[in-house]
């Protein structure tokens, strides 16, 4: 297959998890005889112009939040849609692929509307949410029905300049792209999207995977003292990580010896130093550590350094592979559910569910674990297997490469 992989943020220029999964799928598909074409958005260093890979990526789209106003947006869309128009048309792919297309340009989705060409959509977080909204409100110029007829025919009008001008590539309308098939990473996320009101005609789930050999079993007989917690994740509301600053709390409470490191890039600044003044206000300083967002090899070793993940996300959409990578290191993973977490442990076995922000019961657990080391060696070890058993990379793309296949041979039907 010749894949056009649209998204925002290819490693090494990346937020989090989402593109690193993008970019470990895509290299896997590339090592299978595929073929890939990267559009992604400009990157800030000159690291990423070094990276070494097999395939062409053009680091050229403008994210939306660098427009200072509409007018700028504008243009940015026309200079970016030029360029996709450009490369679909000279690399002629068979897919296009769609990771992360929120920070993009609103234009993008309707411009694929008149292209007959199958598009997968892989669905990461909330986007299709977000595209709904602006589906419903309109691309540059919101649609209120209580406007003066005056200003809805203005509307109309500048609309229909902004398609002539770009040629065709801005459509005067909002609309979606004709038989899209979308791909989430859990059920919980795809029924999540559809309570909303995202437009999800067709959708499947495939469960994420990690590479294993990535990160090692630290098999343990018994909890250490001071008892290790990790807890990774964006700094950010709604990853929840205080919550892990309150579990510290709560078990210096009890006086149980405890260290924490929280691990993951601040995307907040008022929200981190809503911890670091918990931190401060519960005398925590000398037993929680905060490290920005680290390597993928230096991520493994933390987990095999901790004796429990702590994964205290909000967030009711997406997949997140930090229960997978804790779990194939042998750290037990207490969540409460979220981020499609609810769907891989089973509690009780291969990790613990607790409701969501219930302290008391993740202590109750840490430890009930401390005092049965058997409990706890039997539950890291069955996490172990589960992960081998079933969420290994291989697995995960062998079944985005069946989904892609299936895609292009139901294009061929209607065609």
């Amino acid at each position: 297959m010749r894949i056009l992989v649209l998204t925002a943020f290819y490693p090494p220029h990346q937020i989090g998890g989402y593109e690193i999964r993008c970019k470990e799928v895509v290299d896997d598909l590339v090592k299978r005889g595929h073929e890939a074409f990267i559009i992604t958005t400009r990157c800030p260093t000159r690291q990423c112009d070094l990276l070494n890979i097999e395939y062409s990526i053009a680091r050229v789209l403008h994210p939306k939040k660098v427009a200072q106003n509409t007018l700028i947006q504008i243009r940015n869309d026309l200079i970016d849609l030029r360029f996709i128009d450009q490369i679909l048309k000279a690399y002629q792919p068979d897919i296009i692929y769609l990771w992360s297309i929120q920070p993009l340009s609103n234009a993008i989705f309707p411009y694929f509307t008149d292209q007959n060409i199958q598009i997968v959509y892989d669905e990461g977080g909330s986007g299709l949410i977000y595209l709904t909204k602006i589906h419903e409100g309109g691309l540059y110029f919101f649609k209120n029905k209580n406007d003066p007829s005056t200003k809805r025919w203005l509307k109309k009008v500048l609309n229909r300049m902004l398609n002539w001008i770009s040629s065709g590539l801005i459509k005067p309308q909002w609309s979606w792209p004709n038989d899209m098939r979308v791909y989430f990473n859990s059920k919980s996320a795809l029924r999540y999207s559809q309570e909303r009101g995202a437009q999800v005609k067709t959708a499947n789930v495939i469960y994420s995977g990690i590479m294993i050999a990535h990160f090692p079993f630290h098999p343990r007989d018994q909890t250490g003292s001071p008892v290790k917690i990790i807890t990774p994740g964006r700094i950010k509301p709604k990853k929840g990580n205080k919550d892990a600053v309150y579990l510290m709390s709560e078990l210096r409470k009890r006086e149980i010896d405890a260290r924490l490191i929280i691990v993951g890039k601040v995307e907040l600044n008022e929200y981190y130093d809503e911890i670091l003044q918990e931190i401060f206000t519960n005398g925590l300083v000398d037993f929680i550590e905060y490290s920005p967002m680290v390597s993928q090899r230096e991520l493994a070793h933390l987990y095999q350094e901790s004796e429990f993940c702590l994964v205290p996300t909000y967030f009711k959409t997406g997949f997140s592979r930090v229960p997978l990578e804790a779990m194939a290191s042998g750290c037990i993973v207490i969540t409460y559910g979220n981020e499609g977490s609810g769907e891989i442990i089973d509690d009780s076995h291969t990790g613990f569910i607790v409701p969501e922000g219930d302290i008391s019961a993740a202590a109750d657990l840490i430890e009930d674990l401390i005092n049965d080391p058997s409990r706890y060696r039997q539950i890291s070890r069955n996490a172990r297997l589960k992960i081998e058993n079933e969420c290994s990379f291989d697995k995960y793309v062998d079944a985005i490469e069946a989904y892609l296949y299936e895609s292009l041979q139901k294009n061929a039907q209607r065609m």
